[in-house]
């Protein structure tokens, strides 16, 4: 295969919907601006209605898949149907989660599949302790294990997500 034959790397972006959001609106600046003769992103989200940022996906050569939301009730389904598109979708040698700490699931599930690159990335830092923080905490000290690269918007977001020091 020569290099001009050469199709795209796909990298799987983890989001929760592709809605207008502060994260969503900048990863759609870098899916315009990139060379998507080189890489491109593909979306799995949890959430069933269609975000803003589908159709422009779309057109610009990305997919957008969906799965069962990640609220607590739904975990075990949601780490059995991501095992599955794991196995079904194989080209997928980079995941990039902007899971927050819930990217321990697909995170842990993509190492145990064999993908080489699993990137988590932090945006920002909870404020407040609630009921929901036992869970983030629980799953934000786990992950580091299965992550080969870190991103962070900021020291305090990389630093609550475990994944590079203050």
């Amino acid at each position: 295969m020569s290099v001009t034959d050469r199709r795209p790397e796909r990298v799987l972006v983890l989001d929760t919907v592709m809605d207008r959001g502060g994260a969503e609106s900048i990863t759609m600046n870098y899916l315009r601006a990139m060379d998507r003769t080189q890489v491109t992103y593909d979306f799995l989200v949890n959430r069933e209605y269609k975000g803003a940022y589908e159709d422009e996906i779309e057109r610009l050569g990305g997919r957008v898949y969906r799965m069962c939301p990640m609220y607590p009730q739904f975990f075990p389904r949601y780490k059995r149907e991501f095992r599955a598109f794991l196995r079904s979708h194989p080209e997928y040698r980079i995941i990039h989660s902007n899971l927050e700490e819930r990217s321990y699931f697909p995170l842990r599930i993509a190492y145990e599949e064999g993908v080489p690159v699993r990137i988590a990335h932090a945006h920002n830092r909870p404020v407040g302790y609630d009921l929901k923080s036992l869970f983030r905490e629980y799953f934000r000290l786990r992950l580091p294990r299965y992550v080969t690269h870190r991103f962070a918007c900021g020291p305090e977001a990389g630093a609550w997500l475990a994944l590079i020091p203050i």
